[in-house]
């Protein structure tokens, strides 16, 4: 999913943070810092009511200045029924 212009990146915010309500951590991930770089792995599941597990994988990459962090990205891969994202 694409989201452009302010509205649509709010909607979209919502909308994941709807979808991962409910699940829980796994531990596993692996964190690392390398001078001003740094990652972390991680990753979600859940069971929904109609016994659909649903699982979200992802990371996030750190650029550091100093103590604080100048730059973070994040990539998910979300695996599950995504469908009542795209409803709206």
């Amino acid at each position: 999913m694409t989201f452009r212009g302010r509205a649509e990146v709010r909607k979209g915010f919502e909308l994941m943070l709807a979808y991962d309500a409910g699940l829980e951590s796994r531990p596993g991930g692996v964190a690392f810092i390398a001078g001003d770089r740094g990652a972390s792995q991680w990753s979600y599941t859940g069971t929904d009511a109609d016994g659909r597990v649903h699982e979200v994988h992802g990371c996030d990459m750190f650029e550091f200045d100093g103590d604080r962090i100048r730059v973070k990205d994040a990539y998910r891969r979300v695996y599950g029924d995504i469908g009542h994202a795209a409803a709206d």
